[in-house]
């Protein structure tokens, strides 16, 4: 019998960038402005490819203006072109640029060049030979004169912020909302056609900027796009295009590409084939996400890092795809905009964000986040004692040093305080860099964080499949932030799940002290069919647990942080994006992380929450979800979450069938998985549990150094120790393992394993007080009495066995639960029950030796000899190449019921090496030596298993009927308690 267990230096001048001149008393005014009579030219601010800019006066509304006379196409026409091809593209061109400035003349918006005017004239015909030249038509757009920098000029004179840098990026997506909203797609944007409105800030002056050329605090400068739509235009190849304009992939003039700068523009711009592609509002994204990178990091995302790419070479890397990675901009860069930095950079236009709304509200997240972060640490909202949380009205200040603190800050102090104060922050600052340049950093204190799933409030009206989705989504964000940021360690859901009871309450004290978790995360949603709105808290434990602890040892709670934001229903890549940008919020000291992240297809991630909310949150382990997970991943690689899904999945599936076919199939996923997952931690604790399912100990022990090397943090590292040697049978250095994570983390968890590891290492009463400490935090912890009831078994206490197992099986029949009562049944000698239940667990289970073990016990019993002869030598079948204790007990038991009493024996002295001391071990060894008719030895083992607190009742089994002639073997019993067993 058996029971279970990456310096943009462009050598290019753009088309937008306007080149100051330098001032004149007198300036020749176009024949298109002096026509037009109502503006006075001052002087001549710059040029580009497209035209010239002049510095005017508007005579009627007494405003300084800035016109842009375009060149006439003409003038860029080679001389083989027809005369009638010509004057047809200089209508095209000239109707089109019409077209242009009357859609621009649409928008109003602060982040745009406003155009105010539109002049356009027309040569009349005459007697010349080239009636081409004769004929032009010119236009000329009067604009809002803005007299600041360019982005591109702004860079190298001003020192600025992370979080003013951002101000200005969240600036061009507004700008560029608006101009995608009436269907405008610029197609050049770039910094020099970005200008920072310096000195026309309404009622500021130059009051946003430092007199040393950096940035006040708050980003009051006004940005501005110019040149919007011009560079879209393309002409069907009529036009001879600069060098430096065109698509390196371009052969002849006639090519597809659109006007734009090679280092600015998009893969499909720069394309040769971009006729087949459509260019749309992300070709402006991903410019935006070069303009965004280069603002932040100082160099192109495309360059080296030695800033010396020709603009060929960065086109190129374009087009290959090779941008530099935004976490390798600064050290801790806030993950959410790395995140979307490098959505912005998708070389596929499906991959980048949705809309530009979407970019500026993401943007301003996480400046807000940045902003608040001192603020964040700073508040608190206490928990009351029911585990309640209570709202900022009516929390109270209970801390009497709290308010001594308060009213000391309110003195005044005097001139000599302040001085000596400033000296010693002088010094403190001083040495900080000094001690920051020289010695490692302090590392952030890891904390273990428990993540409760999101509820929705009672008025919630939403659809079953949208709510279960958004609830999903939300939930994986989440947790997938706190897996992938070192210092941060999740909790698992079994823990949380165990503490919970039927009712809908939520108790925070419980789960805190359940699972010494050090944070507690909860969501709240609101929602109907369209938007949701989220609160997610974050809850801590009092600091000073000793004073603050509550009669019955329990810590008080706080909200230490909280974020509230609306989002859509239906965008599951938004919604992914948000929260995990709101939980970084929470943890403004925690940004370094495990892996680097990368954009996923909208429609792949979607397929993926619904499995996550099958497999995670459902419990479905089938093989249908399997299939659907592994062609997701086929198709979105960098789904890094993905693998550890799928993980999760293939080893439950395979504890309960035993089928190989499982962890084939993970290893396979592993294999072809991208670098940036092969090489993270996460793929080395991966192959970890992929190794122990197999028992492949030495590759499991390989893949712990891997994960040590890879960063993985010590708690982590303590609990896989643990488990590596619970699996290899070290059974004193488990408990050893497991008492020091117990006191880095007490955890019901962790309290389970250390009983469970008592239990195997025969010692029933440490692992009985263990239990017993676990369920007096949560009683109705399932694992926990599954344990103790099959230490009841062990002890022979079968009325309380057989209880407890049929009160699980009939709310969830698991094959273990079944197979263990089938046991209890035998021994209670209830045999047509046990071989019932025995079926029933080898149904769930078909391919698990230890159920297919005890339903041939079963069999053997009630006089089934060949079916049970099939099912020993299919135990040995499945446990061919393994080597561990409970394989070879099973192996000792099967043999010697074939009759096979040699290998037999062999099996058993690998188990007595393997545990010694183990009481199990002592009674399959009687077992074997009864049935192998050693009579000596047998009497020797019963004598050595009743002494490691096997029950007596084990032996009622009718295996050891024919020691019943033996009086030592009645004595043993008779001393155990049982001396009825060999009455008549």
């Amino acid at each position: 019998m058996s029971n279970d267990e990456p310096n943009e230096e462009s050598n290019e001048k753009p088309e937008g960038e306007m080149q100051q001149a330098p001032q004149s008393a007198t300036v020749q005014e176009p024949t298109i402005i002096t026509n037009s009579e109502n503006y006075q030219v001052k002087q001549k601010i710059g040029q580009g490819g497209m035209g010239q800019v002049y510095l005017a006066l508007d005579t009627r509304l007494q405003r300084t203006v800035a016109i842009k006379v375009l060149t006439p196409l003409g003038q860029n026409l080679s001389s083989d072109e027809t005369s009638v091809d010509k004057i047809d593209c200089q209508e095209s061109h000239f109707q089109q640029a019409l077209a242009e400035a009357r859609l621009l003349a649409k928008l109003n918006h602060p982040n745009i060049v406003q155009i105010y005017d539109v002049i356009v004239s027309k040569k009349q015909r005459s007697e010349s030979a080239n009636p081409v030249n004769d004929n032009q038509q010119q236009i000329a757009l009067v604009m809002e004169y803005l007299s600041g920098k360019t982005l591109q000029q702004f860079q190298h004179q001003h020192v600025t912020t992370l979080i003013q840098k951002l101000q200005i990026i969240r600036q061009i997506a507004l700008g560029l909302a608006a101009a995608h909203d009436n269907g405008i797609v610029h197609c050049d944007l770039k910094a020099s056609n970005i200008l920072i409105d310096i000195d026309n800030k309404p009622g500021s002056g130059n009051q946003g900027y430092h007199p040393h050329g950096q940035m006040a605090d708050q980003m009051s400068a006004q940005v501005k796009i110019i040149d919007f739509g011009i560079a879209q235009a393309s002409h069907n190849g009529s036009e001879q295009r600069n060098e430096q304009e065109v698509s390196p992939n371009s052969k002849t003039s006639d090519s597809n590409s659109a006007y734009g700068s090679w280092t600015s523009m998009s893969p499909e711009q720069l394309s040769s084939n971009n006729n087949e592609q459509t260019i749309d509002f992300r070709t402006d994204l991903f410019s935006l996400g070069i303009i965004a990178f280069n603002l932040i990091a100082g160099r192109h995302p495309f360059a080296t890092s030695y800033g010396t790419d020709s603009a060929q070479q960065i086109a190129q890397a374009i087009l290959d795809d090779k941008p530099g990675d935004a976490k390798d901009i600064i050290p801790q860069l806030p993950l959410p905009l790395a995140h979307l930095l490098n959505q912005l950079l998708a070389h596929q236009p499906q991959n980048r964000p949705t809309s530009s709304h979407k970019v500026a509200e993401r943007l301003q997240q996480i400046i807000v986040a940045l902003t608040q972060q001192e603020i964040l640490a700073e508040q608190t909202l206490p928990v009351g004692e029911d585990g309640a949380i209570l709202q900022p009205e009516k929390a109270k200040i209970e801390s009497a040093a709290i308010n001594e603190k308060n009213e000391q800050q309110e003195k005044k102090p005097n001139k000599f305080t302040v001085m000596t104060a400033a000296c010693i922050i002088l010094l403190v600052t001083l040495t900080s860099l000094f001690y920051q340049d020289i010695f490692i950093p302090n590392t952030p204190k890891v904390r273990h964080i428990a993540v409760l799933p999101p509820t929705l409030s009672t008025d919630s009206k939403i659809a079953d499949i949208q709510r279960d989705l958004v609830v999903a989504t939300i939930d994986d964000a989440i947790r997938q932030s706190i897996i992938n940021t070192k210092h941060l360690r999740l909790i698992s859901r079994t823990e949380i799940s165990a503490v919970s009871d039927d009712s809908s309450e939520i108790n925070i004290n419980a789960i805190g002290n359940a699972t010494g978790a050090t944070d507690i995360i909860t969501t709240e949603l609101s929602c109907n069919n369209i938007r949701c709105n989220v609160i997610l808290s974050r809850l801590s434990s009092v600091e000073e647990a000793s004073k603050q602890e509550n009669k019955d040892g329990n810590k008080k709670w706080t909200v230490f942080a909280q974020k509230n934001w609306p989002t859509q229903v239906d965008g599951f890549n938004e919604i992914f994006n948000t929260s995990q940008a709101n939980i970084s919020a929470l943890y403004p000291d925690y940004a370094e992380t495990y892996i680097n992240s990368s954009p996923i297809n909208e429609q792949d991630y979607l397929e993926y929450i619904e499995l996550y909310a099958k497999v995670i949150i459902n419990g479905e382990n089938n093989n249908e979800n399997l299939n659907q997970l592994r062609a997701v991943l086929s198709r979105s690689p960098y789904l890094y979450a993905g693998y550890s899904l799928f993980r999760e999945a293939a080893l439950n599936l395979f504890n309960e069938t035993k089928d190989p076919d499982y962890p084939q199939q993970l290893e396979q996923l592993i294999q072809s998985a991208p670098p940036e997952y092969k090489y993270s931690v996460f793929q080395s604790i991966d192959v970890f549990y992929l190794s122990l399912a197999l028992n492949q100990i030495d590759s499991a022990q390989k893949q712990l150094n891997i994960a040590i090397q890879r960063g993985v943090d010590s708690s982590t590292l303590t609990e896989l120790k643990a488990v590596l040697t619970l699996t290899n049978n070290e059974l004193t250095l488990a408990v050893s393992h497991y008492q020091t994570a117990l006191a880095l983390r007490p955890s019901t968890k962790l309290f389970y394993n250390l009983a469970l590891s008592y239990y195997w290492l025969g010692d029933f009463a440490n692992a009985k007080q263990s239990l017993q400490k676990l369920l007096s935090i949560t009683p109705k912890m399932y694992s926990a009495n599954q344990l103790l009831a099959t230490i009841y078994l062990l002890e022979g206490k079968l009325n309380l066995a057989i209880t407890t197992y049929e009160q699980v099986v009939k709310v969830n029949p698991q094959s273990n639960d079944l197979d263990n009562l089938g046991i209890a049944y035998s021994l209670a000698g209830r045999y047509q029950d046990a071989l019932i239940t025995a079926r029933l667990a080898v149904e769930k289970s078909p391919n698990h030796p230890t159920k297919i073990l005890n339903l041939a016990d079963a069999e053997m019993i009630l006089g089934l000899t060949e079916q049970a002869r099939l099912h020993y030598q299919q135990v040995i079948d499945l446990h061919a190449n393994e080597d561990n204790l409970v394989t070879q007990m099973e192996l000792a038991q099967a043999y010697v019921h074939l009759g096979n009493n040699s290998a037999a024996i062999k099996s058993l002295n690998s188990a007595k090496k393997l545990a010694p001391n183990n009481g199990e071990v002592a009674f399959a060894a009687a077992l074997v030596y009864t049935q192998a008719g050693e009579r000596l030895s047998a009497l020797s083992q019963v004598e050595e298993a009743l002494a490691t607190d096997i029950g007596v009742a084990w032996f009622n089994l009718p295996w050891f009927d024919t020691l019943c002639s033996s009086k030592q073997f009645n004595q043993l019993l008779a001393k155990a308690g049982n001396p009825q067993r060999c009455q008549p």
